[in-house]
């Protein structure tokens, strides 16, 4: 059964969702294979946290070597998972990204 969290706001599938919970689960693989010791952080924050760090470092690099200025949309999405970092938050700020061109997974 497909969990909830995966299904956009028509009731489909929906992949973005799928791609950004695999690479949280990548990512905790990584944690797992080399431990991150940062108190009162679970596995699962810590690499919702990953990931948002990756994208956050690409979105920087592509705005570093084109001179674009800051899409108010990402930043929007970016703080609002910073106030809650889960795995919808985490698909709002791909979904911007996304609809830029400029998520590269």
């Amino acid at each position: 059964m497909r969990n909830n969290s995966s299904l956009s706001g028509n009731g489909r599938p929906d992949p973005l969702a799928d791609r950004v919970r695999d690479r949280v689960r990548e990512a905790g693989v990584t944690i797992d294979r080399a431990p991150v010791t940062q108190p009162g952080l679970s596995k699962e924050s810590l690499s919702l946290r990953r990931v948002f760090k990756e994208m956050g470092d690409s979105y920087r690099l592509h705005r570093r070597r084109t001179g674009d200025a800051v899409i108010p949309e990402v930043r929007e999405a970016a703080i609002a998972f910073k106030r809650d970092p889960n795995l919808l938050s985490l698909t709002a700020v791909a979904a911007q990204l996304e609809r830029e061109g400029l998520l590269g997974w």
